[in-house]
């Protein structure tokens, strides 16, 4: 049963991380749902590291 709920969510995860590097999605998330994340093992830095490391494949692929 877990894992048929995690299984979706992993799905979201993959499209607004393919999301967050189109050009064609506004990116507008409002600032207070960035600084009001928790900072927790999995919180903002976590993410923070995250995006970078996707950005940063991201920009190999397109040079």
């Amino acid at each position: 049963m877990l894992l048929e709920l995690a299984m979706p969510t992993a799905g979201y995860a993959y499209a607004l991380a393919a999301g967050s590097c189109s050009e064609e999605i506004r990116q507008d998330i409002p600032n207070h749902l960035v600084t009001g994340l928790e900072n927790g093992a999995y919180g903002r830095d976590y993410l923070i590291g995250l995006d970078k490391q996707l950005m940063s494949l991201v920009n190999k692929k397109m040079s």
